[in-house]
């Protein structure tokens, strides 16, 4: 066996222990002469000879990060709310004046009975806080 023999038998081993994972089609080895005492090409690729690409690792599957349920609760809550204006009945007592009589004695007189009178208070709107509750989710 030629030097160059050896030479290529070496490099072919040491090609096959480099790449353990590479298929059949992946290994190319080139030898050739370039001078007097011979050359020797040694090359390999992991991908598929007949495409000409290299091997490449499917992507990694698309996992969406863990739904999560939040339990419903109570929340507080501020609201501007319309407060409608209210009648009320209000008491207005009877009115006495002091008359006197012939002889100069002092004495009352209800002018005006008492009565009920009915006052009516403007709406309004005021900020108010109220509890509602809010249903459970997946998140």
């Amino acid at each position: 066996m030629n030097h160059v023999s050896r030479l290529a038998l070496s490099f072919t081993a040491a090609a096959l222990l480099l790449a353990p994972h590479a298929d059949a089609q992946g290994l190319s080895i080139t030898l050739g002469k370039k001078t007097k005492h011979g050359g020797i090409a040694l090359s390999y690729s992991t991908g598929h000879a007949s495409t000409g690409h290299a091997y490449c690792a499917p992507p990694p599957a698309y996992c969406p990060p863990p739904r999560v349920w939040s339990p419903g609760h109570f929340e507080t809550r501020c609201q501007q709310v319309f407060v409608p204006g209210v009648e009320q009945q209000v008491w207005v007592p009877p009115a006495y004046e002091w008359r006197y009589d012939a002889c100069g004695r002092a004495y009352q007189v209800c002018v005006q009975g008492g009565y009920y009178r009915t006052v009516c208070t403007p709406g309004h709107y005021e900020t108010r806080t109220v509890q509602v509750w809010v249903d459970g989710c997946w998140r």
